[in-house]
């Protein structure tokens, strides 16, 4: 693979692991199924209190743990993405605060992903969430 495909095939992950921080922020957790994750996506929300499950799971399960907030904001960045092909891995860096009348808590985590990519189109495979810091501040 050349440079530029690299470059490109890492800006086609990226553009994926975005997606999700979009869909959640603009309250569209659906959209999670059709954009970011392959249908039979392994998943382990397990470190934040949440499911070890698949995509539909894990939109329910973050439905319920979204309302109890009124606002939240995924940051990504410091984005390791290793391309092998048609499959790749990444790593990116996440601070998350969530707002609500009575709290606003503070989180720092890590998504582990693998991804493969079918035709044109990257889509996660298996998600594990690493909690590194949270904080209630009040």
């Amino acid at each position: 693979m050349s440079k530029i495909e690299d470059l490109l095939e890492r800006d086609s992950i990226r553009q994926v692991l975005t997606a999700y921080a979009n869909a959640l922020d603009s309250f569209q957790p659906e959209r999670l199924l059709t954009e970011v994750f392959s249908e039979n996506a392994e998943l382990d929300y397990s470190a934040a209190g949440g499911i070890e499950g698949n995509p539909v799971e894990l939109v329910n399960w973050l439905g319920e743990a979204m309302s109890k907030f009124d606002t939240w904001q995924h940051l990504l960045g410091n984005f390791v993405i290793e391309v092998d092909g048609a499959t790749a891995k990444s790593r990116t860096e996440c601070f998350n605060p969530l707002h609500s009348s009575t709290a606003t808590v503070l989180v720092g985590c890590c998504y582990h992903d693998e991804l493969s990519k079918a035709g044109e189109i990257w889509r996660i495979n298996r998600r594990r969430l690493s909690v590194s810091w949270m904080k209630e501040w009040s």
